[in-house]
């Protein structure tokens, strides 16, 4: 009797385990699928210091010079059109690494056809911003800049089928911003094409 009853439980106990990780199965599969939240983009992680930074890419391109360090005077504010003046590095100045000072907060990476840019945050110097800007698409694929199964050559419609609906959309003449709170993510469009995409902790706006 002991024997017939385990012969009956191990089937049952088989089925039951092919069920629970069926089930795991479908529930990874969905979470691969489903969009996540961004923390790192481009090689570089959110709340990562300079030297890592630096580390995973190198010396940048340029770096912008805050206003206080220019020798600019004008009347009033260092501002013009509601824009702090900054300058570039030159290629002299970041390699005596002006960048170690506090201040230099603005990072660029000159590619073929885009640009990958990391801003650091002025009190804690940590990553607060990855953003990848194209500017010439004959020079780029469809992969530059892709994240989350967003693609440069997916238009808006494509975005929210991929993404959801953004939390708020923000239009700047012809420019219009996506904003995905829940996924770190920024999406400029101009045309109803992506031209650049920004990771960040995002605000509800």
């Amino acid at each position: 009797m002991i024997f017939n009853q385990t012969k009956w439980r191990y089937p049952l106990f088989l089925a039951a385990l092919s069920v629970i990780l069926g089930f795991g199965f479908l529930g990874y599969r969905y979470m691969q699928s489903s969009p996540q939240k961004i923390t790192q983009y481009e090689g570089v992680a959110l709340g990562e210091s300079k030297d890592k930074v630096e580390l995973a890419l190198g010396i940048p391109t340029a770096v912008s010079f805050p206003p206080e360090k220019e020798n600019l005077i004008l009347e009033n504010k260092t501002v013009l059109r509601d824009v702090e003046i900054t300058r570039m590095a030159l290629k002299k100045e970041i390699e005596e690494n002006p960048r170690k000072e506090k201040g230099f907060n603005d990072w660029e990476y000159k590619k073929p056809g885009y640009s990958v840019f990391i801003k650091f945050d002025p009190i804690t110097e940590k990553v607060a911003l990855i953003g990848c800007y194209i500017f010439d698409r004959t020079k780029v694929g469809p992969e530059t800049c892709a994240i989350n199964k967003i693609y440069i050559d997916n238009s808006e419609q494509k975005v929210v089928e991929v993404l959801g609906n953004p939390a708020s959309v923000e239009n700047l003449g012809p420019t219009k911003i996506l904003h995905y709170p829940n996924l770190n993510m920024l999406i400029s469009m101009e045309k109803n094409s992506i031209f650049h995409i920004q990771v960040k902790n995002v605000t509800k706006s």
